[in-house]
């Protein structure tokens, strides 16, 4: 049973979807999932909503949400600003603590959307792990990318893969990278990657020689967010979903 709602700000509401845990006595843990960039969700959102079924049956309660200007959230996608991300994760977490009574969470990213998980652990306590689903490695390699598939929409704004960004958000990506926004993150953090993904081999070399008590695991899936767009159509990245579940249920 899934419980879709509205929470956050008034005005700026956020659409979530609350996995509650569906056994007697849960774990006292929480996950919140943390999207990658709109185009990319559309191909995500299936792992996320499965992920958040099968973590419900272990006892764990998950929130799905959208960020503001996103999905079924308040806003038009052209109003749009990635540095209002981490501020929807906070609140995210928030409510995830207010529905499920849970007082720590932890959190999934992909993509961006780990790299903004990162970012809100470094400022909260309760926050006992991120994992980082083939994070962002560059910001000014995956601004190159976007780049490839944009084209201009009006002055200020380009389309990219039928969803409208503004043009202030490309150089807001540009400054980020995997590398600063792991620094200074207290909690554990894991990380899953693909060979497929063309920053795969940059990303092994800097787990190889960082210091940083990161846990990893390689998978053979394809890339989630490049499959086909249509909801329920992308397969789902099976070896992948495994390994987060096996990590979210470890020691409970």
């Amino acid at each position: 049973m899934t419980l879709p709602l509205f929470f956050g700000a008034s005005g700026h509401e956020l659409y979530g979807v609350y996995h509650p845990a569906v056994a007697e006595g849960h774990a006292g843990r929480g996950v919140v999932f943390c999207n990658p960039l709109p185009h990319e969700a559309i191909a995500t959102q299936w792992a996320f909503r499965l992920l958040g079924d099968s973590l419900a049956r272990e006892r764990i309660h998950s929130l799905r949400f959208d960020y503001r200007a996103t999905g079924d959230s308040a806003g038009d996608s052209d109003e749009m600003l990635l540095s209002g991300h981490p501020a929807d994760i906070d609140y995210a977490i928030n409510e995830l603590k207010v529905l499920s009574g849970v007082t720590s969470v932890h959190l999934v990213g992909i993509r961006l959307g780990a790299l903004f998980a990162l970012e809100v652990a470094r400022a909260r306590s309760d926050v006992v792990s991120v994992i980082a689903w083939e994070p962002v490695m560059d910001g000014c390699a995956y601004h190159a990318e976007l780049m490839e598939s944009a084209t201009p929409w009006r002055t200020g704004y380009c389309d990219v893969g039928g969803l409208v960004i503004a043009e202030a958000n490309f150089e807001q990506i540009k400054l980020l990278s995997l590398p600063a926004a792991i620094q200074g993150v207290q909690c554990r953090v894991d990380l899953i990657a693909s060979p497929h993904n063309p920053e795969f081999e940059q990303l092994g070399a800097w787990l190889a020689s960082s210091a940083l008590p990161c846990r990893s695991e390689i998978v053979e899936d394809a890339l989630p967010w490049k499959a086909d767009s249509e909801v329920g159509v992308a397969p789902i990245p099976a070896q992948a979903t495994r390994v987060i579940k096996t990590w979210l249920t470890t020691s409970i």
